[in-house]
């Protein structure tokens, strides 16, 4: 699985092991995956940060966020 929280079908259907392996071979199909799999980490991203700004926690749940992805980096 290449992301439990992920939300897009290539987190559960592709493993990280297949995609690095796409990528030692060059395989084109590594960088679509991967940008599959980013837009939509960034698309619940920016859900996340519309929904926490109209209910007025964005300060709060950024800060958080921040250090979390430090965290996964």
């Amino acid at each position: 699985m290449l992301d439990e929280n992920g939300t897009t079908f290539v987190d559960k259907a592709y493993s990280k092991a297949y995609l690095r392996h796409l990528l030692v071979c060059q395989e084109l199909l590594a960088a679509q995956i991967a940008s599959v799999h980013n837009l939509g980490f960034y698309t619940w991203l920016v859900s996340e940060a519309r929904k926490r700004i109209l209910d007025g926690s964005f300060l709060e749940w950024k800060n958080k966020m921040v250090k979390q992805m430090a965290q996964r980096l």
